[in-house]
């Protein structure tokens, strides 16, 4: 029983890492969307949708968006690019995506 019950805390508090993870993603998805973004290839193209734990949590999927982006980012590309890729993984039921593509941001 100790086991089974520990198991069920580490599955817990994975997700709800993930659910804390994907709120400070939100943030920086705000401070960085792109607000005259319409592109219907970003709504078209398929995505999976958000996983069933995240769900059973009461997660709601977020929508996809393109990024630009900001002066500061412009100053150190690499951890803009990485930061980037985290918010991929994060919400794996959008389409992340930068205004200039996904070869550099400008």
């Amino acid at each position: 029983m100790l086991v089974v019950v520990a198991l069920f805390a580490l599955w817990l508090g994975y997700y709800t890492h993930w659910i804390r993870q994907r709120r400070e993603g939100l943030i920086w998805l705000e401070k960085h969307d792109f607000p005259e973004w319409r592109s219907i290839e970003l709504i078209r193209t398929p995505r999976p949708d958000l996983p069933w734990p995240l769900r059973l949590l009461g997660e709601r999927p977020a929508s996809s968006r393109l990024v630009q982006a900001l002066e500061e980012d412009r100053r150190d590309l690499p951890a803009y690019l990485a930061r980037r890729d985290e918010i991929r993984r994060l919400f794996p039921e959008c389409v992340i995506q930068n205004v200039e593509g996904d070869t550099e941001p400008w």
